[in-house]
């Protein structure tokens, strides 16, 4: 059922929890639930267990999207307390509030999971054992990311494995190859390479790994992005009007792309989060394992550059957890900025 909360009068400042009046100021134990019927389920089942016994069990008084500030109202009346259990609902917004709790009383804090939703269900469906057990091995907080030696032993002892190769045995040499899970921002000057260092590492991932490259190129036609892949395999300038090739020969090398390359086809300006879905899909329904963006300066086009800035971070830090999610390696390609003294990066500086 819903919880309902009796504070009555001005409950906008400091509001005591349910129960704190008829408590004492220090003790061993104290458990926070997350509703009045919930204090009183968890008060009479640790009664009954132990009659000679004066539980101390309280609640938050306004429910417990507002947990966080009922807590921090009564540090002073916790501090008198060796542990502090925190009992919020088993669900998604107790989850919440129990970490708001734990993190600010600290090291005291102890964490109840039980199989019901909160106490007071617990208590109604003859599950008091199990809020007993509960209650006594309540499990210290421990932040989110914390891992033990256990945990990441076996593959911490496993052989160090070389990744992929690139095109290029010296940058293989240098990075180990390149990992599942792991990506690469090459940054260059105007007219310096990035596209045929794209074209070529196309190349590589079609022809030796017979694998397949997405390819989301923001500054060029999907139409051309393939002219210039197969005229990579083929060693033919397919872009060329004036080069040395035949039509059969170009129609031979763009049809040598069909099992190889994902296009995509947002030409100019392109927003993270259409392009982080269509990322995704690749990966997911085409079993793409090469992921290339190209330039990433498409992504904040037009932004000022407080919010280009605040963007780009965003972009880095979620193409970084897809890539380690879903096991993909993805290459960036950025414009350096032009220098505001001495030659440009194009010509040496």
């Amino acid at each position: 059922a819903e919880k309902r909360f009796t504070t009555v009068g001005d409950a906008k400042g400091s509001v005591d929890f349910f129960g704190q009046a008829n408590m004492p100021l220090t003790g061993k134990k104290v458990m926070i639930t997350a509703g009045e019927e919930d204090a009183l389920a968890g008060y009479e089942m640790l009664k009954r267990k132990y009659p000679d016994s004066n539980p101390i069990v309280v609640s938050v008084p306004k429910g417990e999207a507002n947990a966080k500030q009922a807590v921090a109202d009564q540090l002073d009346w916790l501090s008198g307390f060796q542990e502090i259990i925190v009992y919020m609902d088993m669900d998604k917004a107790g989850e919440k509030a129990a970490m708001e709790i734990c993190q600010l009383v600290g090291d005291k804090a102890r964490l109840v999971k039980t199989s019901e939703k909160d106490a007071s269900d617990m208590y109604t469906k003859g599950k008091s054992k199990e809020f007993i057990s509960a209650f006594f091995n309540a499990e210290p907080y421990s932040p989110d990311g914390f891992v033990t030696i256990d945990d990441v032993f076996e593959e911490a002892t496993s052989m160090p494995v070389w990744g992929k190769s690139w095109p290029w045995p010296s940058l293989t040499k240098l990075t180990y190859g390149r990992r599942l899970g792991e990506g690469y921002y090459f940054g260059a000057g105007v007219k310096i390479g990035k596209s045929e260092c794209v074209n070529q590492l196309a190349h590589h991932v079609i022809v030796k790994e017979k694998s397949k490259i997405a390819l989301f190129k923001l500054e060029e036609k999907p139409a051309m992005t393939a002219r210039r892949i197969a005229g990579k395999i083929k060693h033919k300038q397919f872009h060329k009007p004036d080069g040395d090739f035949t039509q059969e020969e170009l129609i031979e090398g763009v049809s040598q792309l069909r099992d190889g390359v994902v296009l995509y086809d947002k030409y100019g300006a392109t927003a993270w989060d259409e392009l982080k879905v269509a990322i995704r899909h690749a990966v997911v329904a085409e079993g793409v394992e090469d992921v290339v963006i190209d330039p990433l300066s498409r992504l904040t086009a037009g932004m000022p550059a407080a919010d280009a800035n605040t963007e780009l971070e965003r972009v880095s830090d979620e193409l970084s957890s897809m890539a380690k999610d879903l096991g993909f390696c993805f290459y960036v390609f950025c414009h350096l900025k032009a220098p505001q003294t001495g030659k440009p990066h194009e010509e040496g500086g």
